[in-house]
């Protein structure tokens, strides 16, 4: 059985991670992309008072796409990023010691979520305790995966167009497949990639947005 630990780090003990000066709050809405290579995916984030120009992240996290979708009525944006930021934004791991999940960062902490065995977890936070992390666990319970999932509220069209391109590379910056190419592996025409595309990233932007 796997279990999912959530841990929070106070901010006073996060004054070196990437973006800390600039943001209140960061939390990934939904991932398309997320490995070595870099990240692209739907953000709610509020900036601190000082900081009045979104385009500061674009510098201070290595982000090359910025493109704000919404504004809250707190003030907080919700925007498409994507880029190659910091690896600790990413947080990729081997498996062996389970998996740490894309941190969120809060005004007060930064929230890490660990997935995994329960001797994968100890063995995380034991690593994470080694490293002079000061944490608290916030929260410990099963993690449970269903198919009531984002991804599978798509039509089978819109989940196969969406998962070749995100494997062939048409959402990496710059992309490594353009649309008639990824068009041609799928066996359909440029406009039907296109509308099945459109239909699908409109339908997880209004249900992320909701």
């Amino acid at each position: 059985m796997l279990r999912k630990i959530m841990i929070e780090i106070p901010r006073s003990k996060i004054t070196d991670f990437p973006g800390h000066e600039i943001l209140d709050s960061w939390k990934i809405l939904q991932g398309f992309k997320s490995d070595r290579h870099g990240f692209a995916g739907i953000c709610q984030i509020r900036l601190r008072p000082h900081t009045r120009d979104p385009s500061e992240l674009m510098r201070h996290l290595d982000i090359t796409k910025l493109q704000i979708l919404t504004k809250l009525e707190d003030g907080s944006l919700i925007a498409y990023v994507s880029g190659r930021p910091d690896s600790r934004w990413i947080e990729l791991d081997s498996g062996k010691n389970g998996y740490l999940l894309a941190p969120e960062l809060t005004p007060n902490s930064l929230r890490k979520t660990i997935i995994g065995t329960r001797i994968q977890v100890e063995r995380m936070l034991s690593r994470l305790e080694r490293a002079g992390m000061s944490f608290q666990i916030v929260s410990a319970s099963e993690a449970r995966f269903t198919p009531d999932s984002l991804f599978m509220s798509l039509t089978a069209s819109q989940r196969k167009t969406m998962a070749e391109a995100y494997k062939s590379g048409y959402f990496d910056v710059p992309r490594k497949t353009d649309s008639k190419q990824l068009a041609m592996s799928l066996g359909i025409s440029k406009s039907t990639l296109s509308e099945h595309l459109r239909k699908a990233e409109k339908h997880l932007l209004a249900q992320i947005l909701s």
